[in-house]
């Protein structure tokens, strides 16, 4: 399905602009909810590849003004032991990942500007790491029935998750109003995520139940 009436871009603009004006309260609340949510598939137990007793990898994501609060997920990945993974956009189009040491790391975190994320000090792992996450999650400002996202339009996390391991779960975090009823519009390089979490709600997509028969919606 092309997008070549730039319909995308008009859903972008209208997400952004509604993004603008949300309370940062409500996202920091959101993020709460969402990690109760998460909460078992952050378990050592239920993710991640075996790493010598060590808990599993998550991806995350650092949130952006207007996205919901990833503060509370952090936290609860390193209370269980497990590693935390997050992007390194480096020029913009390099896929690469930034280890996180505790949430305290936040505080220290470079902002390279503009929309892109805060990033982690250290060495950037590259794009295969992704393998060793068995629970991605990934930003959207919209999602659909089939898993397609609406991104920032730079398609990072399409190139990056095809660098996804074979059992891993990719979740697509958005707000209960962005989790949409409809397609949207999508092209040839566009990925699905495997199910939508809200603050209030976890669903498979259909690449979802496609993909993984071990997680209920």
């Amino acid at each position: 399905m092309s997008d070549k009436t730039g319909r995308k871009g008009e859903l972008r603009s209208a997400a952004l602009k509604r993004r603008s004006m949300m309370d940062p309260a409500r996202c920091a609340r959101a993020g709460r909810d969402l990690a109760d949510r998460l909460r078992c598939l952050m378990a050592p137990e239920d993710r991640g590849s075996a790493r010598g007793g060590e808990g599993p990898t998550v991806a995350l994501f650092c949130s952006l003004p207007g996205e919901i609060s990833m503060q509370a997920c952090l936290t609860s990945v390193f209370s269980r032991g497990g590693r935390v993974m997050v992007p390194k956009m480096g020029s913009g189009g390099q896929v690469g990942w930034g280890l996180m040491k505790s949430p305290e790391d936040l505080n220290d975190m470079h902002s390279p500007g503009g929309w892109r994320p805060k990033e982690p000090a250290g060495p950037t792992l590259g794009a295969q790491s992704l393998e060793s996450a068995g629970l991605i999650l990934v930003p959207a400002l919209a999602i659909d029935p089939c898993g397609y996202r609406l991104g920032r339009g730079g398609g990072w996390y399409d190139r990056a998750l095809l660098h996804r391991g074979p059992n891993s779960l990719a979740v697509g975090i958005c707000w209960e109003e962005e989790a949409v009823s409809c397609n949207l519009p999508r092209e040839a390089h566009d990925l699905p995520v495997d199910a939508i979490a809200t603050p209030s709600s976890f669903t498979l997509t259909a690449a979802g139940r496609a993909r993984r028969t071990d997680v209920g919606s």
